[in-house]
């Protein structure tokens, strides 16, 4: 089951509560038919995390460790847990 991270919500009204890392795209693929899918090592965990690009640019995509992949190449969570 995957741990509650920040929702976008969040991110603006608990700010001083939340760490923000850059991620980067190890890869891409294409799946049939034609799903474009990036393959993310979480920041916070060092998971990879497989992210369809619809669902990153639309509500973002979670990791297991409850941290909010977002567009931009912005991944978010508590501050308390990313220690």
């Amino acid at each position: 089951m995957k741990k509650k991270g920040p929702t976008h919500n969040d991110r603006a009204q608990k700010a001083d509560k939340i760490e923000a890392r850059n991620y980067t795209v190890k890869y891409e693929w294409l799946e049939p038919p034609s799903s474009v899918v990036h393959y993310i090592d979480c920041p916070f965990c060092h998971q990879e995390v497989k992210a369809y690009l619809w669902s990153i640019s639309g509500g973002g995509k979670r990791c297991q460790c409850g941290a909010l992949l977002s567009r931009l190449g912005k991944a978010y969570h508590w501050k308390e847990v990313a220690q």
